[in-house]
């Protein structure tokens, strides 16, 4: 795409397109593919629902940084949040001391691919999109000896592991009785909805009722 080109801008042929296309459920398309009149359209298809990823996208477009993939982690607090692009895209000096002492926050570097990626609830999510396309419209920063310790570090340990159990609980839900599936739901629930504080309140209940149904397993 052009540099020129401002894909801020709503397309006036927008509400002509196709009513049944997806960008997001066809087969990988690179942005040179993409039709301008399509831009707007595929930018939506895209962020699923995400104002965040909507913003940062656009902007990375706007500013000649293609992506490949994305997802907007916005089904539950333990989905992981992604930007995927090819390893010549330059934006991690772009990257500010916010996003990069953030341990919610991860940039991985391998092969031919990059990514960050954001951990957290929904709202934290979106909120880490919209920082990012922050960053990239203020310019490159001076932030090397940040980016040396944070390349190729996952997202918080603390995070992942109530996400796996978040998981072993909800996929249980169906595999239980009634009363015990309210207890499962629950947890889920507050799991999903909770701080980190709140989180941590709950998690020996939850390692109590995984304990539970492994043993009803044996």
């Amino acid at each position: 795409m052009e540099s020129s080109k401002d894909f801020s801008q709503k397309d006036t042929t927008e509400q002509a397109l196709r009513e049944t296309s997806n960008y997001n459920q066809g087969p990988m398309i690179k942005l040179k593919d993409i039709p301008p009149e399509d831009i707007s359209q595929a930018l939506k298809d895209f962020s699923e629902g995400s104002e965040g990823l909507e913003i940062c996208l656009r902007t990375m477009w706007n500013n000649n940084l293609e992506t490949i993939a994305c997802c907007a982690g916005n089904k539950n607090s333990f989905e992981r949040a992604y930007i995927l692009m090819d390893k010549g895209v330059d934006i991690f000096s772009l990257l500010s001391e916010e996003l990069l002492s953030n341990d919610m926050v991860s940039i991985i570097s391998k092969d031919n691919r990059q990514s960050i990626s954001f951990g957290g609830r929904v709202q934290e999510k979106e909120e880490y999109f919209k920082t990012l396309a922050e960053d990239i419209i203020s310019g490159k920063k001076d932030n090397e000896h940040l980016l040396q310790d944070k390349v190729g570090k996952p997202l918080s340990e603390d995070w992942t592991k109530k996400g796996m159990v978040y998981t072993m609980l909800n996929n249980a839900i169906t595999k239980v009785g009634l009363i015990q599936r309210k207890k499962l739901e629950d947890l889920c629930k507050a799991l999903n909805d909770g701080t980190v504080e709140e989180q941590d309140r709950i998690m020996p209940e939850c390692y109590k009722e995984l304990t539970s149904i492994l043993h009803e397993k044996r």
